[in-house]
C-alpha cells in the first residue's frame, strides 16, 4: 500500500471534528445564556462551526483545484493544443 509516513484517515479528520463539535457546544451554551455573554458564545460557536467545516472540506480534498481522484472527471479530456497556432495563422 503506502508508506508508513501517512497518518490514518481518522487522525487527519480529527481536528475538523473537534472544532465543529466545539462550535456546536458553544452555540448551544450561548442559547441558554442572556446578554453579552450569550451573544459572544453564539458568535464564536458560529465561527467555530464554519472553521470546522472548512477544515474538514480541506482535509477531504474538496477545496483542491486538482481533484485527487481523477475518476471524478467522468472520462472527459481535452484535445492536444499542438500545432494550434500554425493552423490559426493560415
Amino acid at each position: 500500500m503506502s508508506s508508513g509516513t501517512q497518518s490514518p484517515r481518522g487522525a487527519r479528520l480529527a481536528p475538523g471534528y473537534v472544532v465543529l463539535f466545539l462550535g456546536i457546544a458553544c452555540t448551544l451554551a450561548g442559547a441558554f445564556l442572556d446578554g453579552f455573554g450569550g451573544g459572544m458564545l453564539i458568535g464564536i460557536g458560529v465561527v467555530f462551526c464554519v472553521a470546522g467545516t472548512v477544515t474538514l472540506a480541506a482535509r477531504l480534498g474538496w477545496l483542491a483545484r486538482n481533484p485527487r481522484d481523477q475518476s471524478t472527471l467522468g472520462g472527459m479530456w481535452l484535445p492536444s493544443r499542438d500545432g494550434a497556432d500554425e493552423r490559426d495563422a493560415e
